[in-house]
């Protein structure tokens, strides 16, 4: 038995004492591309969505520290923003605009076929806020397929009204162990000057020459204004002690990022692995942040019997996050903090201790801050996945997948009483611990089917039950003797203290039917039914339904002649209606 990837099979009858000559033949059906969704595997040709696919092949040797580096520039109508530039920090993805005013504007994430936990996952609010996607290795992706619009999307639901981003991870192959080392470094910069400003000397010539003018056009003489200028120039432009500051080389770097990867993958017809073990450390431009991330991966696939398989995917991540302060006191933004500094304002005094007399910023210096004050998040999930199939008859399956999703986080913020943001309370330090648990069951049924040779079917009926449950404390001491001891125990102040327990579930029915007559005429449609306990129990379900066609018109005889220089002409058309859910339920 002869076999590779992208040709036929071929079994070959091997003779004593002769010399085989094998020929493989291109497997048309599997070179095809296809397009990957939640709820089946289709080829390209036949689809009559709109979804964009980003293959292994694009993405593979792409440095990429988040799960967004991947897509940038490799689909269109996808856009990227980030309020924050810290390692690690969310971003927000947008397909085709916004889908919504009042409610977020992040797609779905689909992992091997479930639903994902998406967003920012810290304890402790930051606008650095720890992405979810963060955990996910780029190195175990094999295809990303971003679904675009509402038709293919309606499968989904409620949940789909800004599009759907589905990951497929790596799967072992047929044949000896492959092992994969991969180790890379990079660097990372401002892409333009943070500050494109005057030098100290620069900045005290001008201010001296403005004084100078401003003397004279109030009437006074060139002498009086010169008196004036060189009698007051060091109120607003002195030459520090130890020479003008750049600010920017105490409060920014070079960043810098470093991973280290490897992988094993092989197996038989019946068993077939893929594992990974990666290490990931990224330092960001501001001098206290940075990412540290441990990640391990297990997929494994089981032919039990020829009707009956199986399949594991086991997922683990351990997450470090080092923040920086954007969004409170003079520090805010911290990009911005540069440009209003002046280098006539030394970091240090003579004698060694920080200079918190300062011309600009309410006299407060940013760099103690940045010495002094912390925030970290220390994240740990397990995402893992089951699943069964069963063919009861040719092309009749039933497919059950079974998975659970477990994110801790745990975030500690202090702010020393050295500086501003403490000095008032004598220091203050918040803890916050943060549990999100998430189990989906799916199961489908599909049959495919061919009459009379031209008229195929594909059919799928389906039940979801999705259930949530999140677990939030959080405290926030005051009044600390030292520095030193600053867990939230050591506070003689308990300012606040918070909790909360949610839990929601979701029930999901599903029949989706697509028809086609000779690959070239393709008609399908879908129907959803959602019912969610965010909702209240007289407005719990929604329905959600779709139809598309598409007309390939390449395969009409007509078009035989272009076939030499057209691979492709389809004409498509879709009509679909998604939803959006409530953060929290009706009642919180």
């Amino acid at each position: 038995l002869v076999s590779y990837v992208g040709y036929v099979r071929q079994e070959v009858k091997a003779t004593s004492g002769k010399i085989l000559k094998i020929v493989l033949v291109p497997d048309a059906n599997m070179m095809e591309e296809v397009v990957v969704t939640g709820y089946g595997t289709f080829k390209k040709s036949a689809y009559a969505g709109s979804a964009a696919s980003v293959k292994n092949e694009k993405i593979a040797d792409v440095p990429s520290v988040s799960f967004q580096d991947l897509l940038q520039g490799n689909a269109t109508g996808v856009q990227f923003t980030s309020a924050s530039g810290q390692p690690g920090s969310s971003a927000s993805l947008s397909i085709r605009g916004m889908g919504s005013f009042n409610a977020s504007n992040s797609p779905l994430y689909v992992i091997d076929g479930v639903p994902v936990t998406s967003g920012s996952i810290n304890s402790i609010s930051s606008d650095g806020g720890l992405d979810a996607m963060s955990t996910v290795n780029t190195s175990d992706i094999e295809n990303i397929t971003i679904i675009k619009d509402a038709a293919a999307a309606s499968l989904y639901g409620s949940r789909a009204a800004n599009g759907v981003v589905l990951i497929t991870t790596k799967k072992g192959k047929t044949g000896k162990a492959s092992i994969s080392l991969k180790a890379d470094w990079g660097f990372s910069d401002f892409a333009m000057d943070y500050r494109p400003t005057l030098s100290g000397a620069e900045r005290r010539e001008y201010i001296y020459n403005g004084m100078v003018l401003g003397q004279q056009r109030s009437g006074k003489s060139d002498a009086d204004a010169i008196a004036y200028a060189d009698k007051n120039i060091d109120k607003y432009a002195p030459v520090p002690w130890c020479g003008y500051t750049d600010w920017g080389d105490y409060l920014f770097k070079k960043g810098s990022h470093s991973s280290y990867e490897a992988s094993i993958s092989g197996g038989t017809d019946k068993f077939k692995y893929y594992s990974s073990l990666s290490y990931l450390n990224q330092e960001g431009i501001v001098k206290t942040s940075g990412l540290e991330r441990i990640t391990g991966r297990l997929n494994v696939d089981f032919q039990a019997t020829d009707k009956l398989k199986f399949g594991a995917n086991i997922m683990f991540t351990n997450l470090n996050q080092d923040v920086y302060s954007e969004g409170t006191g003079y520090t805010a933004p911290f990009y911005s903090s540069v440009s209003k500094l002046t280098p006539s304002d030394p970091v240090y005094n003579e004698d060694g201790s920080y200079n918190q007399d300062l011309i600009s910023l309410s006299r407060r210096n940013p760099v103690l801050a940045q010495e002094y004050n912390y925030q970290r998040e220390y994240v740990t999930r397990m995402f893992n996945t089951i699943n069964a199939e069963y063919e009861f008859i040719k092309d009749l399956k039933l497919k059950s997948i079974l998975s659970y999703d477990y994110n801790i986080s745990k975030g500690k913020e202090w702010k020393d009483s050295r500086t501003s943001d403490g000095e008032k309370n004598n220091g203050g330090a918040e803890k916050a611990y943060s549990e999100y648990n998430k189990l989906v069951w799916s199961n489908q049924l599909t049959y495919k089917t061919t009459i009379q040779k031209d008229h195929n079917l594909d059919a799928l009926v389906g039940y979801e039950i999705d259930s949530k449950y999140n677990d939030f404390l959080s405290g926030y001491a005051t009044n600390f003797l030292t520095p030193i001891k600053n867990d939230i125990a050591n506070g003689q102040t308990l300012e606040s203290i918070d909790g909360s327990s949610k839990r929601s579930r979701m029930v999901s029915y599903i029949p989706r039917l697509n028809y086609d007559y000779k690959n070239k005429y393709y008609l399908g449609g879908s129907y959803r039914m959602d019912g969610s306990s965010r909702l209240h129990r007289d407005n719990r379900w929604g329905s959600f339904w779709s139809v598309s066609g598409a007309w390939r018109i390449i395969e009409e005889d007509f078009m035989k002649p272009t076939s030499k220089w057209l691979t492709d002409l389809k004409l498509r058309a879709s009509y679909g209606v998604n939803g959006t859910l409530p953060s929290d339920g009706y009642g919180g």
